[in-house]
Protein backbone atom coordinates (compact mmCIF):
# COMPACT_ATOMS: atom_id res chain seq x y z
CA UNK A 1 0.00 0.00 0.00
CA UNK A 2 2.61 2.22 0.88
CA UNK A 3 4.37 1.71 -2.65
CA UNK A 4 1.09 2.38 -4.29
CA UNK A 5 0.56 5.99 -2.47
CA UNK A 6 4.06 6.58 -2.98
CA UNK A 7 4.03 6.06 -6.72
CA UNK A 8 0.75 7.48 -6.77
CA UNK A 9 2.53 10.53 -5.18
CA UNK A 10 5.77 10.76 -7.33
CA UNK A 11 3.37 10.71 -10.42
CA UNK A 12 1.15 13.54 -9.16
CA UNK A 13 4.65 15.85 -8.63
CA UNK A 14 5.93 14.67 -11.55
CA UNK A 15 3.11 15.40 -13.67
CA UNK A 16 4.82 18.06 -15.29
CA UNK A 17 8.40 17.84 -15.05
CA UNK A 18 9.65 21.32 -16.54
CA UNK A 19 6.89 23.54 -15.29
CA UNK A 20 8.05 22.15 -11.35
CA UNK A 21 11.76 21.78 -11.32
CA UNK A 22 12.40 24.75 -14.19
CA UNK A 23 9.55 27.54 -13.38
CA UNK A 24 7.61 29.25 -16.71
CA UNK A 25 10.23 31.59 -15.92
CA UNK A 26 14.33 32.21 -16.28
CA UNK A 27 16.88 34.76 -15.40
CA UNK A 28 19.09 35.57 -18.65
CA UNK A 29 22.24 38.05 -18.45
CA UNK A 30 22.71 40.46 -21.19
CA UNK A 31 26.13 41.52 -22.07
CA UNK A 32 27.69 43.94 -24.40
CA UNK A 33 31.72 44.25 -24.61
CA UNK A 34 32.96 46.81 -26.94
CA UNK A 35 30.92 49.49 -25.48
CA UNK A 36 30.18 51.03 -21.50
CA UNK A 37 26.47 49.97 -21.86
CA UNK A 38 23.99 49.52 -24.36
CA UNK A 39 20.15 50.05 -24.46
CA UNK A 40 18.56 46.70 -25.44
CA UNK A 41 15.08 46.22 -26.76
CA UNK A 42 13.82 41.86 -26.00
CA UNK A 43 11.03 41.58 -28.26
CA UNK A 44 8.38 38.45 -29.30
CA UNK A 45 5.14 38.51 -29.90
CA UNK A 46 3.17 39.65 -27.09
CA UNK A 47 6.81 40.37 -24.96
CA UNK A 48 8.30 43.34 -25.05
CA UNK A 49 11.12 44.59 -22.31
CA UNK A 50 13.94 47.69 -22.32
CA UNK A 51 17.08 47.16 -20.00
CA UNK A 52 20.50 48.97 -20.44
CA UNK A 53 23.73 46.74 -20.23
CA UNK A 54 25.00 44.39 -18.56
CA UNK A 55 22.03 43.71 -16.88
CA UNK A 56 20.41 40.03 -15.69
CA UNK A 57 16.58 40.13 -16.33
CA UNK A 58 13.76 37.20 -15.29
CA UNK A 59 12.13 36.90 -18.50
CA UNK A 60 8.96 34.30 -19.36
CA UNK A 61 9.60 31.24 -21.56
CA UNK A 62 8.12 30.65 -24.67
CA UNK A 63 8.52 28.36 -27.92
CA UNK A 64 8.87 31.60 -30.12
CA UNK A 65 12.45 32.97 -30.47
CA UNK A 66 13.59 35.98 -28.48
CA UNK A 67 14.90 39.01 -30.55
CA UNK A 68 17.20 41.31 -28.58
CA UNK A 69 18.21 44.82 -30.07
CA UNK A 70 21.22 46.43 -29.04
CA UNK A 71 21.89 50.46 -29.69
CA UNK A 72 24.85 51.21 -28.15
CA UNK A 73 26.60 54.47 -27.97
CA UNK A 74 28.30 56.12 -31.39
CA UNK A 75 25.09 54.88 -33.74
CA UNK A 76 25.83 51.47 -33.30
CA UNK A 77 23.25 48.88 -33.58
CA UNK A 78 23.11 45.02 -33.38
CA UNK A 79 20.76 42.14 -33.16
CA UNK A 80 20.70 38.76 -31.70
CA UNK A 81 18.12 36.25 -32.01
CA UNK A 82 17.62 33.74 -29.37
CA UNK A 83 16.12 30.12 -30.18
CA UNK A 84 14.34 28.07 -27.48
CA UNK A 85 15.25 24.60 -27.05
CA UNK A 86 13.68 21.92 -25.40
CA UNK A 87 15.03 22.00 -21.37
CA UNK A 88 16.27 18.99 -20.21
CA UNK A 89 13.81 18.56 -17.37
CA UNK A 90 11.09 18.55 -19.98
CA UNK A 91 12.36 14.67 -20.86
CA UNK A 92 11.36 13.36 -17.08
CA UNK A 93 7.83 13.64 -18.42
CA UNK A 94 8.11 10.31 -19.69
CA UNK A 95 7.49 9.11 -16.43
CA UNK A 96 4.10 10.09 -15.86
CA UNK A 97 2.86 8.91 -18.99
CA UNK A 98 4.40 11.93 -21.05
CA UNK A 99 0.65 14.12 -22.39
CA UNK A 100 -0.52 15.41 -18.75
CA UNK A 101 3.02 16.59 -18.00
CA UNK A 102 3.53 17.50 -21.54
CA UNK A 103 0.34 19.65 -22.21
CA UNK A 104 0.93 21.83 -18.49
CA UNK A 105 4.69 22.27 -19.66
CA UNK A 106 3.68 23.13 -23.04
CA UNK A 107 0.92 25.67 -21.92
CA UNK A 108 3.06 27.25 -19.35
CA UNK A 109 6.36 27.63 -21.60
CA UNK A 110 8.57 25.81 -18.86
CA UNK A 111 9.45 23.27 -21.32
CA UNK A 112 11.40 25.87 -23.22
CA UNK A 113 15.20 27.33 -22.35
CA UNK A 114 16.90 30.34 -23.69
CA UNK A 115 20.33 30.46 -23.25
CA UNK A 116 21.72 31.54 -19.79
CA UNK A 117 24.35 34.41 -21.40
CA UNK A 118 23.50 36.83 -24.36
CA UNK A 119 26.45 38.51 -25.33
CA UNK A 120 26.18 41.19 -27.99
CA UNK A 121 29.39 42.49 -29.39
CA UNK A 122 30.08 45.64 -30.13
CA UNK A 123 34.21 45.00 -29.86
CA UNK A 124 34.21 45.02 -34.43
CA UNK A 125 32.24 48.04 -34.68
CA UNK A 126 34.17 51.45 -34.54
CA UNK A 127 31.61 54.33 -33.42
CA UNK A 128 30.48 56.65 -36.09
CA UNK A 129 29.08 60.32 -36.02
CA UNK A 130 25.61 60.66 -36.82
CA UNK A 131 25.26 62.02 -40.44
CA UNK A 132 23.43 65.35 -40.63
CA UNK A 133 20.03 66.16 -41.16
CA UNK A 134 18.58 66.33 -44.90
CA UNK A 135 17.09 69.93 -43.33
CA UNK A 136 20.53 71.20 -42.30
CA UNK A 137 22.11 71.35 -45.92
CA UNK A 138 18.56 73.64 -46.93
CA UNK A 139 19.66 75.66 -44.44
CA UNK A 140 23.08 76.35 -45.61
CA UNK A 141 22.33 76.93 -49.20
CA UNK A 142 19.09 79.24 -48.47
CA UNK A 143 20.79 81.65 -45.45
CA UNK A 144 17.43 84.05 -45.58
CA UNK A 145 15.60 80.97 -44.16
CA UNK A 146 17.27 81.50 -40.97
CA UNK A 147 16.16 84.87 -39.21
CA UNK A 148 17.86 85.86 -35.85
CA UNK A 149 15.51 85.54 -33.05
CA UNK A 150 15.09 88.73 -31.08
CA UNK A 151 14.96 88.77 -27.64
CA UNK A 152 15.04 92.26 -26.50
CA UNK A 153 12.07 94.42 -24.66
CA UNK A 154 8.85 95.30 -26.23
CA UNK A 155 9.31 92.58 -29.00
CA UNK A 156 6.51 90.44 -29.28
Amino acid sequence: MFRLVSVLLITLVLSACSTVIDSATQEITIETPGTGGALCNLNRPGYAMRVWTPKTVSITKSAGPLEVVCRAPGNREKTVVLEPEIADSFKLNTFNGFLPGAAVDFETGAMYTYPKTVVVDFTDMKPQKMPRPDYQYVLEENPELLDMEEFRPGVA
